[in-house]
């Protein structure tokens, strides 16, 4: 879910600010590019779930106030895990900030990396300690 909210946040930041203005002038009187920030924010928010695993796949939830759970299961949905590249990698390159992209893009490859070695498909649920 909260990567959803990241996506609509940076699509409705790249909307307001797109030059050609397919749709109109969306830009709000005064805007400061504050859609951006709040990606910012939620993303920063987000990181923990990729730290402390050993393959680079993220845990399937975080707290936005306190990160990662205690309790948190040590399985992640595949799409979930892998999806993630388009908003981080939009995010990254809108604040010139790699680190998001980075962690996205080493999700992605510990995803191919567990493919099955007789079909090259996934699971619909992976462990990451695996």
């Amino acid at each position: 879910m909260h990567f959803q909210i990241l996506g609509s946040l940076l699509s409705g930041h790249l909307l307001i600010n797109d030059t050609n203005q397919p749709f109109g002038n969306l830009k709000p009187v005064g805007y400061n590019n504050e859609l951006l920030h709040l990606a910012h924010e939620l993303a920063s928010r987000l990181l923990p779930a990729f730290g402390n695993t050993s393959t680079g796949l993220p845990y399937p939830r975080v707290n936005l106030r306190h990160g990662v759970p205690a309790d948190v299961s040590t399985h992640t949905c595949t799409a979930g895990a892998g999806s993630l590249l388009l908003e981080f990698g939009m995010l990254s390159r809108l604040i010139g900030d790699p680190v998001y992209e980075g962690v996205a893009r080493r999700a992605v490859k510990a995803l191919w990396e567990l493919r099955s070695k007789n079909t090259g498909l996934l699971g619909d649920f992976l462990n990451f300690f695996i």
